[in-house]
C-alpha cells in the first residue's frame, strides 16, 4: 500500500504518512540467526516470497534477489558476495571466525541506522572489517580510530580492524545489497544491535517513513528527521556513569 496524507489530531494541516505491510523474511544460516528474528516477531518464508533475505551463512545467489534486500553478516556472508562478482571492488579482510568482543564504532546517520548515536559500542565474533568499498556504496559504520577502539574480548591482532569499515549498503540493480562484518544475532544476545535489523527489514517495504538520517533503499533517496525516542535498557546502561 502507498503513502497516503492524513490530518494530524489537532490541526489541520496534512502530514504524510507511509502505511507498511509487515514485511516478508527470508533466513539463510544459523539456527540463532533465526531465533533472533523470530523473536523480534517476524514471519519467516522463503526467499521466493520474502521482501528482503538475512544471511549469516555462505549461501548467496544474485538471482534470488531481485526486487528485494539482501543483509548479509560476518564474513562468511562477504565472501560469498564477493565471490559472486556483483559488488566489483568489495573486498574484505578477518583474523579468524570466532575471534571477538566489544568494540567502539562510528555510526553515520542512514535510515538503516536509525536510532543510533554517532560513538556507539557494539560487538563482534567474526573478527573481520571491510577493506574496500564499491563505487556509490554508503558506509554505515566504522571501527572507531582511537587506540582504545578494542573494549573486552578475545581479539588476537584486533589492532588490525582500527579505523576500518564495519558496514556498508549499495544499490545493485532493483535490489539493495547490505554488509555487516560484525554479528547482529550472536546466541541471541545481542539485542542492542536488533534495531539494525529491524531497520534493514522495515526498508525493504517502506521508504518514506520519518526515520534518522538519510540513504537509498531499492535505488530511492530517503531523507527523514524528528527521530527521537527514549532511551533503551541496553541504552541506559550504556551511558549510566
Amino acid at each position: 500500500m502507498g503513502p497516503c496524507i492524513l490530518k494530524e489530531l489537532g490541526t489541520s494541516n496534512p502530514v504524510k504518512r507511509e502505511i507498511l505491510k509487515k514485511p516478508k523474511v527470508a533466513v539463510l544460516g544459523s539456527s540463532q540467526l533465526i531465533f533472533s528474528l523470530k523473536e523480534l516477531g517476524f514471519d519467516l518464508v522463503g526467499q521466493a516470497e520474502a521482501d528482503i533475505i538475512i544471511s549469516d551463512g555462505s549461501t548467496f545467489s544474485p538471482s534470488t534477489i531481485s526486487g528485494k534486500s539482501f543483509v548479509g553478516i560476518g564474513s562468511s556472508a562477504m565472501r560469498a558476495v564477493k565471490n559472486s562478482g556483483v559488488l566489483p571492488g568489495l573486498d574484505y579482510a578477518a583474523t579468524g571466525n570466532g575471534h571477538e568482543g566489544l568494540i567502539k564504532a562510528v555510526v553515520n546517520d542512514h535510515v538503516l541506522t536509525s536510532g543510533y548515536q554517532k560513538d556507539e559500542l557494539l560487538y563482534t565474533t567474526w573478527g573481520a572489517w571491510i577493506t574496500s568499498v564499491p563505487e556509490d556504496a554508503e558506509v554505515l559504520a566504522t571501527f572507531s580510530n582511537s587506540d582504545d577502539f578494542y573494549v573486552a574480548g578475545w581479539w588476537p591482532k584486533h589492532e588490525k580492524a582500527k579505523g576500518q569499515i564495519l558496514a556498508i549498503t549499495k544499490n545493485f540493480e532493483d535490489s539493495t545489497i547490505t554488509l555487516f562484518a560484525n554479528d547482529l544475532a550472536f546466541r541471541a544476545h545481542t539485542q542492542y544491535s536488533y534495531r539494525l535489523l529491524a531497520n534493514s527489514i522495515y526498508a525493504s517495504v517502506g521508504t518514506e517513513v520519518l526515520k534518522k538520517g538519510k540513504g537509498k533503499v531499492n535505488g530511492k533517496e530517503v531523507k527523514a528527521e524528528n527521530n527521537k525516542a527514549d532511551k533503551s535498557f541496553f541504552e541506559i546502561g550504556r551511558d549510566r556513569d
